[in-house]
C-alpha cells in the first residue's frame, strides 16, 4: 500500500504524501463538499474539468492527507461490454485525461518524468516480447489456479495499441493538422 498505514481493526488510516497517492477514483470517495471546493476548486472554470485524483492530490498538498480505507473486496462486474467497448472506454479517458487543455496536478504517466517514461519503455518491451508476461503468468497461475491469468498477455497488448492509437492520434491532430494551416 502506498503511504503510510496503521490497521485499526475495522479499517486502515493512511496517511499520504503527494508522491505517494495511489489512483483513487470516485469508488468509496467521500468529502465534505465544502472542503471541496474551499481546497480543489477556487477557480470556478475548472469544474468542468474536475477529477477525483486531481481533488485528492489538492487535498494532500494543503494537508488533508490522511484517510481511511475499509476493510472489503470490489467485486467489478464489466456487464455486457466486449473487449472493444472496454478499449473504447479506455482510449476516451486516454484522450480526455491525458491530453486535455488544461495540464492535470495528478498524473499516473508523467512524460516529463524519466522514470514515468522508462516504465512506459519497460511495459512496451515486456508486452512485445511476452518473456516478463509468460514468468507473470506462471507465477500468478501456480499461486491461483485461474484461466483469468491467460488473459493478462492479451489485454497487455490491447492496452499498448489503444494507448499507442490515442497518443499517434494526439501527435498528428497537434502537430500536423497544425503546420498545414
Amino acid at each position: 500500500m502506498f503511504g503510510r498505514s496503521q490497521d485499526v481493526r475495522k479499517y486502515y488510516v493512511v496517511k499520504f504524501g503527494c508522491h505517494e497517492l495511489p489512483p483513487l477514483g470516485c469508488n468509496g470517495f467521500v468529502a465534505r463538499r465544502d472542503e471541496m471546493l474551499e481546497l480543489c476548486l477556487l477557480d470556478p472554470r475548472l469544474v468542468p474539468l474536475f477529477t477525483h485524483s486531481d481533488a485528492l492530490y489538492d487535498m494532500v498538498s494543503k494537508g488533508r492527507d490522511t484517510f481511511g480505507f475499509v476493510k472489503n473486496t470490489v467485486i467489478h462486474v464489466p456487464g455486457n461490454d466486449t473487449v472493444w467497448k472496454y478499449l473504447q472506454k479506455r482510449m476516451f479517458y486516454a484522450a480526455i485525461l491525458h491530453f486535455r487543455p488544461e495540464p492535470r496536478k495528478y498524473k499516473v504517466y508523467g512524460s516529463k518524468n524519466s522514470r514515468d517514461n522508462l516504465g512506459l519503455v519497460k511495459y512496451i518491451v515486456y508486452s512485445i516480447s511476452f518473456v516478463k508476461l509468460t514468468y507473470d503468468i506462471v507465477r500468478g497461475f501456480l499461486k491461483k489456479r485461474d484461466i483469468a491469468w491467460f488473459v493478462y498477455p492479451v489485454r497487455c497488448l490491447a492496452m499498448l495499441f489503444a494507448y499507442g492509437a490515442v497518443t499517434m492520434r494526439h501527435i498528428f491532430q497537434t502537430y500536423l493538422f497544425r503546420r498545414r494551416r
